[in-house]
């Protein structure tokens, strides 16, 4: 007579199989991941960088930036900052120029394994001190060697802390 697993075991073999099977355009539902973003602190009235960090599964590849295709979707972070903060221009790394099976005679620009996105985070004069989390996302097309997939959309979040400035923070004017 044949055991049936427990319960337990069926339902973590059946969530590991599900987190893996790719979703109806072929590629897994996640391909790009989200470091844990560096805390961010600004003083009320000033800037601070903001660096995050992406990784890109193993086997897939995703569209830099500035792609060299006008058929290929570039990668772009869209943040959207409560009412006291606001953000720069993101700053995005160059990328990778590779060539792959589905299109031997192109060159593509792409971002492989880690990359990071950095811009600045500005928060009013008249800001609150305390905590704030700044949301958004991250739209990118991946890629196997075989092929492209239908462009995605990540969310994104992380922490900013906003501090009260003081005489000492302020920069010195001349007389």
């Amino acid at each position: 007579m044949k055991r049936l697993a427990p319960l337990p075991v069926l339902m973590l073999a059946l969530a590991a199989g599900l987190a893996a099977a790719p979703d109806i355009g072929g590629v897994p539902e996640r391909v790009v991941f989200l470091g844990p973003a560096a805390p961010v602190m600004v003083y009320a009235g000033r800037s601070s960088k903001a660096l995050l960090e992406f990784r890109v599964g193993a086997t897939y590849h995703i569209n830099s930036n500035t792609p060299k295709s006008e058929l290929l979707i570039p990668t772009l972070l869209l943040l959207t900052p409560p009412p006291e903060l606001s953000v720069g221009k993101v700053s995005y790394p160059a990328g990778l120029d590779a060539t792959f099976p589905f299109a031997p005679t192109e060159t593509l620009n792409v971002y492989a394994g880690r990359f990071i996105l950095n811009t600045t985070v500005s928060a009013s004069a008249k800001a609150t001190p305390g905590a704030y989390k700044m949301r958004g996302v991250l739209k990118y097309q991946a890629c196997d060697d075989r092929a492209c997939y239908p462009p995605k959309q990540m969310p994104v979040e992380f922490d900013v802390t906003v501090k009260k400035s003081t005489i000492a923070d302020t920069p010195k004017t001349k007389k």
